[in-house]
């Protein structure tokens, strides 16, 4: 993955050497680098970190008077799509904009107009920070780029706080950082000498005129868009891998590749029981790929927390990224890591019963935001000043609500699904890549235009139970139908008498599950983790004492927010198993890195 930051001052930049050196220098602090690109003059200076396999390798870009710089890859009929990129960034048409196919991020700067045009894909797929001070401002794929550019250390927002330990991650273009924001997906932002205009060119939203055909033909169009999406994603350069699991989406991923006449290593993190682990070695034995499981030592997160939150920034807690343990393993054969992010998503994977009997309003609001939440009321009373809390509940609601209401759509299922692509998936789901892209460039193929275009036709009825993914699984790929799913530990079924029984079976597992632990028998993991990293926290007895405990006690702790010593006794009670707080104090040990990360960044190291 390239690594993209800039500088802008339509008054002019002193010394724009050191500003980019500086930039550079955090960029490049363990990333695999091969070249790097850089352009300077007094108003505007960018570097961009290319890997020898990047899609778009001769940067910058000759665009008429300009200059184009490229984060990620394009793609465009039988091209790299930079034709069609100096169209869209010349003209910035919203129809020439969407037929820019890929994950990327592109920038165009005109210096005889000192403008400076920045575009987002249609999913913001690739996160891209922007800090704005005065005629300032500072774009950066990571923050501590602008972090070094400014060389000044930004005030912790407290909504962006109490956002981050609820959901574990920030929505819409929030960050924990007041000043700095993420740009709008399938945006593009021109900046002048008279300021900032920003508009839309893409919205996820589903059309009104949705395709009326069943889900089993839904399910084989389907298959059949994934069948010819995936050729594309093989080609290029660099050598290929699927981070395969026991989930739908990887195995479609995983399947199509077989029906292209192509096989890739498959690489399945977890613990070598683990459905995981079992289902992804069994599709990989069904399909002819070589698969390599990869196991988590027992005592692992103390060693790789901070190299892990200086990828993914705070963007998620650090426990959800972890896969840099791996790296080196990994870059034995890999280049390029395809994953299936976002099929679930797009097939109604998380639409829950309740959503399709709400509508708009407050009763979606709140079952959305139970939804959202990784940590409750009283979860989060324990760890704020009561007072702060208090302070910022109403607004920290309000903002949600608002997040809601921004969204046309009618129906609860269509609310719920678009809330989760352009929040959750968009802020949470892309961000965990980051920790990859250091070494890898990471690919989507489900976020495609060509599959997007046809998921958002798709009805409710289709995506209840993901009944249209099943069918396109089921009948669209059968030589794996056979092979069970994580979520259930049974083969994927599309008879509702089926799906019925796997519902049953998944609440009778929980409410297993939750007596156990009202008993005091433990806190089991769920059957479906790769890994319990609840446990994983109670046995790694440096992570608290290292990274945790110290930042209570130090400058950089925020004693107006946060309650100390009511941190202290929840890290006291997770680790003698009377509760499972692991989402908090994996996102409060992730904000303590960061903070003192961002420390190093003010000063250009």
């Amino acid at each position: 993955m390239p690594d993209l930051a800039m500088w802008y001052d339509a008054r002019g930049t002193p010394d724009p050497e050191s500003r980019i050196r500086r930039m550079e220098q955090v960029l490049r602090a363990g990333a695999a680098s091969q070249n790097v690109v850089r352009y300077t003059d007094s108003h505007f200076q960018a570097v961009n970190v290319l890997k020898a396999f990047s899609a778009v390798p001769d940067q910058p870009v000759a665009a008429g008077r300009g200059r184009i710089l490229v984060d990620g890859t394009l793609f465009h009929e039988n091209s790299t799509g930079l034709d069609a990129l100096r169209e869209g960034l010349a003209s910035l048409d919203p129809s020439s904009l969407l037929r820019l196919n890929g994950q990327f991020n592109a920038v165009h700067y005109d210096p005889q107009n000192k403008k400076l045009v920045i575009l987002t894909d249609r999913m913001g797929s690739r996160p891209l920070y922007h800090y704005a001070g005065g005629t300032r401002h500072g774009i950066a794929s990571e923050m501590k780029a602008v972090l070094a550019a400014t060389g000044e250390m930004p005030d912790l927002d407290p909504l962006g706080l109490l956002e981050f330990l609820t959901f574990g991650h920030n929505v819409g273009q929030r960050t924990v950082l007041e000043g700095i924001h993420v740009l709008p997906p399938g945006s593009a932002m021109t900046i002048l000498e008279g300021g900032v205009d920003t508009r839309r060119y893409f919205q996820y939203r589903y059309r009104p005129d949705k395709d009326p055909s069943g889900p089993a033909v839904l399910g084989r169009r389907i298959a059949e868009r994934v069948q010819a999406v995936v050729p594309r994603y093989l080609d290029g350069p660099g050598r290929k891998v699927l981070l395969l699991t026991g989930g739908l989406d990887s195995r479609i991923l995983a399947a199509a590749i077989h029906g292209a006449g192509r096989s890739v290593p498959a690489f399945t993190f977890g613990d070598a029981g683990s459905r995981d682990v079992r289902f992804a070695a069994s599709l990989s034995a069904r399909l002819g790929f070589e698969h390599h499981a990869l196991a988590y030592p027992d005592v692992y997160l103390s060693g790789v927390i901070r190299d892990v939150v200086a990828r993914t920034e705070c963007a998620a807690p650090f426990h959800h990224a972890t896969s840099i343990l791996f790296h080196d393993r990994m870059a034995q054969e890999a280049d390029v890591l395809l994953t299936g992010f976002c099929g679930d998503t797009f097939s109604g994977g998380h639409l829950k019963s309740s959503l399709f009997r709400a509508g708009p309003g407050p009763g979606l609001t709140r079952r959305l935001f139970e939804r959202a939440s990784c940590a409750s009321l009283k979860d989060l009373a324990r760890i704020f000043r009561p007072e702060a809390l208090e302070r910022l509940w109403p607004e920290f609601q309000e903002a949600f609500r608002s997040s809601v209401e921004a969204i046309p759509d009618r129906t609860g299922p269509d609310v719920a699904d678009v809330w989760d692509v352009v929040h959750r998936q968009r802020r949470f789901t892309f961000s965990a890549p980051k920790v990859d892209r250091c070494r890898f460039e990471v690919l989507s193929p489900l976020v495609d235009n060509d599959i997007l275009d046809l998921v958002l036709g798709l009805p409710e009825e289709a995506r209840k139970n993901q009944l249209a993914y099943r069918h396109a699984l089921v009948t669209g790929f059968p030589e794996i139908r056979s092979v069970p799913w994580t979520d259930t530990g049974r083969t994927v079924k599309v008879h509702p008498l089926g799906i019925l029984a796997d519902e049953a079976l998944c609440k009778a597992t929980g409410v297993i599950r939750r007596a156990r632990t009202a008993l005091g028998l433990g806190h089991p993991a769920p059957a479906w983790q790769f890994r319990d990293v609840g446990e994983s926290m109670r046995r790694d007895e440096a992570l608290f004492k290292t990274h945790l405990i110290p930042f209570l006690e130090s400058d950089l702790f925020h004693g107006d927010l946060l309650n100390a010593q009511g941190i202290r006794d929840l890290v006291e009670a997770h680790g003698r198993g009377a509760v499972d707080a692991s989402h908090l104090l994996g996102a409060l040990l992730t904000l303590a890195v960061f903070l003192d990360l961002c420390k190093e960044w003010t000063r250009g190291s």
